[in-house]
């Protein structure tokens, strides 16, 4: 049944899901198995695509209806047998935006960052809105809160500031750009 699940993949869960194989586990053994981690469904996954897994990759097709087929990869059967398939598709980095916008709390229209950069705060009075979720420049926030610039740290001629939302007290760290040609950041606002 080959030497190993491959790279990335939890080999001592890829021994459970051939032992399973050999004792005629039912599709939901190997669902389980693969729901501990992703670690875990690579290892599952490697286990199914062997001429012994065939059987419970065409288990798995049918009990999830006209959504999958037995020729779909098993990984994919997995995620669609424990739920995962819309959390599969959701970017975890998102397409930044580089646009102007008009500042919550001084009423600035900040331009679009030079070149290939974006700029989430306002340079002339260094707050900013609360529009990203857990991944900076996905607009998964539904808070909308002004952030203030809360800490800074200066580390290689650099300055990061922590800002903290107002409404949630949400906190995100940003790089200033004191140097840009359009609308250089006022770094001498944080005193």
């Amino acid at each position: 049944m080959g030497s190993g699940p491959g790279k990335g993949a939890d080999h001592g869960v890829w021994q459970d899901a051939v032992a399973g194989l050999e004792r005629g586990e039912a599709s939901a053994y190997f669902v389980e198995l693969a729901a501990a981690s992703l670690s875990a469904r690579k290892a599952v996954a490697a286990a199914l695509e062997t001429t012994a897994g065939s059987a419970v990759k065409r288990a798995l097709a049918e009990s999830l209806g006209g959504d999958a087929t037995p020729d779909d990869p098993a990984g994919r059967l997995l995620r669609w047998a424990m739920g995962r398939q819309e959390a599969a598709r959701e970017r975890s980095n998102p397409i930044a935006r580089n646009e102007s916008f008009l500042c919550g709390h001084c009423g600035f229209l900040v331009p679009e960052a030079p070149g290939a950069g974006v700029r989430n705060h306002c340079p002339r009075c260094l707050r900013s809105q609360h529009v990203d979720g857990p991944v900076p420049g996905d607009r998964a926030s539904d808070c909308h809160g002004l952030m203030d610039p809360h800490d800074q740290v200066v580390a290689g001629g650099e300055v990061r500031v922590t800002f903290r939302c107002r409404r949630c007290a949400f906190e995100r760290v940003n790089r200033l750009h004191p140097d840009w040609d359009v609308e250089p950041d006022r770094v001498e606002a944080l005193w």
